[in-house]
């Protein structure tokens, strides 16, 4: 049960992660094992508020059930990214002697941050 605001979704995570219209999976658990699960919400902008809510069962037996709750929470302070504090990169060579380079040296960096 997903009660989410408009623009969210969620991803089931077992192994590998579904893609968030997926929301029913089975998986083979051998006796003694474990298994991790991760519920990944994927939010917009917009401060807001969800759950879900799934239902975990031995298809075995099936009175071996239990449920359980999800719960995310976004607000302007965590979302809301100023963009104009981003400021490109400053790089200076230093031109005393001695500089390993002679005057047709180019030198380029490459950004490894795309979002700067």
């Amino acid at each position: 049960m997903e009660n989410l605001p408009a623009g969210w979704a969620t991803s089931i995570c077992i192994d590998i992660c579904l893609s968030p219209d997926i929301d029913t999976t089975s998986f083979y658990l051998p006796a003694g094992t474990t298994q991790s699960y991760t519920m990944y919400f994927y939010t917009d902008p917009t401060p807001g508020f969800g759950n879900v809510r799934m239902r975990f069962g031995n298809m075995q037996v099936p009175s071996n059930r239990f449920t359980k709750s999800f719960y995310c929470m976004t607000d302007s302070s965590i979302t809301n990214i100023n963009n104009n504090t981003i400021s490109e990169p400053e790089y200076k060579l230093n031109q005393n002697y001695p500089n390993p380079f002679n005057p047709d040296t180019k030198i380029s960096f490459v950004n490894a941050n795309p979002g700067m």
